[in-house]
């Protein structure tokens, strides 16, 4: 079974539900999704081999949204916009720890 070294987590799908049971959320999904689909492109062509970009469901912090957490480090990163995730591709391929990421207002560690 293929165990990746470092996974990169963008919460991307929304779970939390309205009072009639519909799927909502205020994370800009839309903004999630084109990172989503950046990081990946990014892995790819740099070769990032053991590099996995996952996209998971909501954790609620849709006022953060775009959210990136990177493991196993624990790193979270909020507002996550082209320019940071090319940052947080360019620290796990150094494998170095991100204090924080330019432009982040909320980002979290």
């Amino acid at each position: 079974m293929f165990k990746p070294s470092t996974q990169i987590f963008v919460f991307a799908t929304a779970t939390a539900l309205d009072a009639d049971g519909a799927r909502v959320c205020t994370c800009e999904s839309e903004k999630a999704l084109d990172i989503l689909h950046y990081l990946r492109e990014q892995v790819e062509e740099k070769e990032m081999h053991g590099v996995v970009v996952t996209a998971c469901e909501c954790m609620d912090l849709c006022q953060y949204g775009p959210a990136v957490a990177v493991y196993p480090w624990g790193d979270w990163y909020s507002e996550v916009d082209h320019a940071a995730a090319d940052e947080i591709i360019k620290a796990v391929w150094n494998n170095t720890i991100l204090k924080s990421i330019s432009g982040c207002s909320g980002c979290k560690k």
